[in-house]
């Protein structure tokens, strides 16, 4: 149960204040109050060897070291709430103490957190600050008497001692010592952390008798110090009861007493773990670059920034002449190879180690003194130190002389199937242009068999029939003169008139047509007007038009030109007019218009005519196949006249194209370039 020692100038409990000031907050005065004193309690408390604490609202906002070796569960260092360390009873006992201060003395069972095994009370002292809601605690903690704290090792003054604790306590080495009979009489943190102990095992330690100790040799080697009276160092390789490897350093020194005799002997302790798992390291590292530049075929070497060698394998000592790698140390390329290639070496590795750029896959072509060739690829990269600096370089080279040599070979060989390939194509090309010209010569051949078959068929019966005609009508007029009336005499004679008529145009026609097919005709072209031309074909047409009761229109503008054979462009334009003529009914219009669009002049001649389907369109521009339909007003045709506007346009580097409706009429364009 604890104990109060309470002054008689104490208030009553200052509960209701405390709460109020936790639902309203920290006012800003209070938080910078607050701030200074825990600076200073920092300032004053944080090395002293009694455990302290600052108090705020039931919570300690700040504690000093001595108080977390008093309390070594507890991990943070502020904001502990003190309902955390002690029970209900002493929390009532410290608000009943108000702002008047005092002293609890609380038992170890009132105290919620493991501390150590022998601890017996504390005694806690609250020492009011800055008002009601800040305290100082301090704590004195009393021990059974058979088991005090372990002491310091070394005897001296109380401030002496101080210091020590202090150095003792923080040092990054373990300290301990012991007696005769092998009890622990002290050990600083650091002790415990290298040989894994927890804290309700940090008190009665007795090394000659704990089994792990005996077991590891420990215990002979402590014990052996009391029996020489020597300093003794060794390093151990040790295993705590929880299984945890490590590698340790001990110093012992004996304390004599006045006899002469070691009463005690303080150990330093160093965790040699890292260092020996580094060394290992190192040593495993050591023998696997000594396989690597021993057995790998490659040439692997290291060289400092004055292009020395520091290391070199054997690979590579074989190939630099010397039977062992260490031969090379101290030396360069300028002592193993012929002087161009180790300038060129030399210069490589300098770039790399003032650049920092790497030199990946470079072949390199080395002549021996015997004068073989052999080609390397090489790659070189720098070497850096733990601060970045480069320090040399590193390189590793591998005979590539076969694979060059095939390199060589393929080149020459693709070179020959290259040379191959132009040839073969050169003579496909010629192959190409002889297939081209004998499918052109084909194609002529068939076109020359066509049209002869065209002409034959012509002069076979469209020129013959009109003859027959003629023939049948002017025996009729011989033999039937005196019987027949002035009507039918004139019937007769018209008739034979636009028979003669047609005759003649197929002729010329045929004329023309035999022309161009034997290349007879020589072209004489000239800038044509074309409202001209259009004018005086209209009017040669005028009197057909009018016995049909058609209307032709010059839609022609006047200044527009065209650079054509004059004698070409009538048998064009004339053909074309003839057509719509003969396909155009009564009441129907014929227009003959002309534009220029970029390079080209278009002339079109339309009618309202009877108009085409598209299988009719196709057909009129196909020599072998005979397309004649008779006109409006019975008039026949041979198909050849819109054939001869084609050849006629070819001729003049033009095209002619058609667009028809069936029932509406026909639309012929012809497109001649502008020239000039």
């Amino acid at each position: 149960m604890a104990s109060i020692k309470k002054p008689a100038n104490s208030v009553s409990d200052d509960s209701d204040q405390t709460k109020t000031s936790s639902k309203s907050g920290i006012s800003g005065e209070t938080g910078s109050k607050k701030a200074h004193l825990v600076s200073q309690f920092f300032q004053f408390y944080q090395e002293n060897p009694c455990p302290a604490a600052l108090l705020f609202q039931n919570s300690l906002i700040a504690t000093n070291k001595a108080f977390i070796s008093l309390f070594p569960q507890i991990k943070q260092t502020n904001q502990i709430p003190l309902a955390d360390v002690f029970k209900d009873n002493v929390l009532d006992e410290i608000r009943l103490l108000g702002n008047s201060g005092g002293d609890v003395r609380v038992s170890k069972e009132e105290i919620k957190i493991v501390t150590g095994s022998y601890l017996e009370k504390i005694l806690l002292k609250l020492i009011p600050l800055a008002g009601n809601n800040f305290a100082l605690l301090l704590f004195t903690a009393e021990y059974a008497a058979e088991s005090q704290p372990l002491k310091s090792p070394l005897p001296g003054s109380t401030a002496l001692s101080t210091v020590v604790d202090a150095i003792l306590n923080n040092a990054p080495f373990g300290v301990f010592s012991y007696d005769k009979e092998g009890w622990l009489n002290y050990a600083n943190p650091t002790f415990w952390q290298i040989f894994g102990y927890s804290d309700a095992e940090q008190t009665k330690i007795n090394w000659f008798t704990l089994d792990t100790a005996i077991k590891q040799g420990v215990t002979e080697k402590l014990s052996r110090v009391f029996e020489t009276g020597e300093q003794s160092f060794f390093d151990i390789e040790y295993v705590s009861s929880k299984e945890k490897h490590s590698f340790i350093k001990l110093f012992l020194l004996p304390i004599k007493g006045s006899d002469g005799k070691p009463e005690t002997v303080v150990a330093l302790v160093e965790d040699n773990t890292r260092e020996k798992k580094i060394a290992a390291d190192l040593e495993r590292t050591r023998d696997l670059m000594k396989n690597l530049l021993d057995n790998v075929p490659d040439n692997i070497y290291f060289k400092d920034t004055q292009s020395r060698f520091i290391l070199t394998s054997k690979a590579h000592a074989k190939v630099l002449g010397i039977h062992l790698p260490d031969d090379a140390i101290g030396k360069t390329d300028f002592d193993f190879y012929e002087e161009k290639h180790a300038h060129n070496a030399y210069n490589d590795e300098q770039r790399i180690i003032a650049t920092g750029k790497a030199l990946v896959d470079k072949t390199e072509k080395i002549i021996s003194d015997n004068g073989s060739v052999r080609f390397v690829s090489s790659t070189k990269a720098p070497m850096y130190d733990s601060n970045g600096k480069i320090i040399g370089l590193v390189g590793i080279s591998r005979n590539i002389t076969d694979r060059v040599l095939v390199d060589e070979e393929l080149v020459r060989v693709n070179e020959s199937l290259t040379q191959s390939k132009i040839q073969l194509e050169e003579k496909t090309k010629k192959i190409e242009k002889v297939n081209a010209e004998l499918e052109a010569s084909q194609k002529e051949l068939q076109e020359i068999n066509a049209s002869k078959d065209k002409f034959f068929s012509i002069i076979a019966h469209d020129l013959k029939s009109p003859f027959h005609g003629l023939l049948g009508l002017s025996s009729i007029m011989v033999e039937d003169a005196d019987v027949l009336t002035c009507e039918e005499s004139k019937h007769y004679l018209v008739t034979m008139n636009q028979t003669l008529r047609d005759t003649y145009n197929l002729i010329e026609n045929l004329l023309s047509w035999s022309r161009l097919q034997t290349s007879r005709w020589q072209m004489l072209k000239e800038n044509l007007n074309l409202w001209k031309e259009a004018h005086n074909l209209i009017t040669m047409f005028e009197p057909v038009a009018i016995k049909k009761r058609i209307t032709i229109i010059n839609e022609v503008e006047n200044g527009l030109f065209v650079t054509a054979d004059s004698n070409m462009f009538h048998s064009m334009i004339q053909n074309l007019i003839s057509n719509a003529v003969k396909f155009t009914p009564a009441e129907g219009t014929i227009r003959v218009s002309a534009k220029r669009e970029n390079d080209v002049m278009q002339i079109k001649v339309s009618d309202t005519g009877l108009g085409m389907s598209p299988a009719e369109q196709e057909l009129i521009f196909r020599i072998d196949k005979n397309h004649s339909t008779l006109g409006t007003a019975g008039e026949k045709g041979t198909g050849l006249g819109v054939l001869l506007v084609k050849e006629m346009m070819e001729k003049h580097d033009g095209k002619i194209s058609v667009n028809s409706i069936k029932g509406k009429g026909t639309e012929f364009t012809l497109a001649f370039p502008v020239i000039g």
